[in-house]
């Protein structure tokens, strides 16, 4: 939540403050923990769009189908 906090902190801090960003270090973090488990198969799934909230509508359904993807 820091990203979308940091110009409110900047503006409210009693003194001139230097706030350090951590999403490149966050990134790198999250990179060094998602190394590749093996070479791709070849084999591809679909990519799909998860809807929590029911039945998708059918306007729905066809916005996500021009991004090539599919609903469950």
């Amino acid at each position: 939540h820091y990203p979308f906090l940091a110009n409110r902190m900047r503006k409210t801090a009693p003194w001139p403050v230097d706030w350090i960003d951590p999403a490149e270090a966050i990134a790198r973090r999250a990179m060094s923990l998602l190394q590749p488990i093996g070479e791709p198969s070849g084999e591809t799934e679909p990519d799909i769009a998860l809807f929590t909230s029911g039945k998708v509508d059918f306007a729905t359904r066809r916005l996500i189908q021009g991004f090539g993807l599919t609903s469950r």
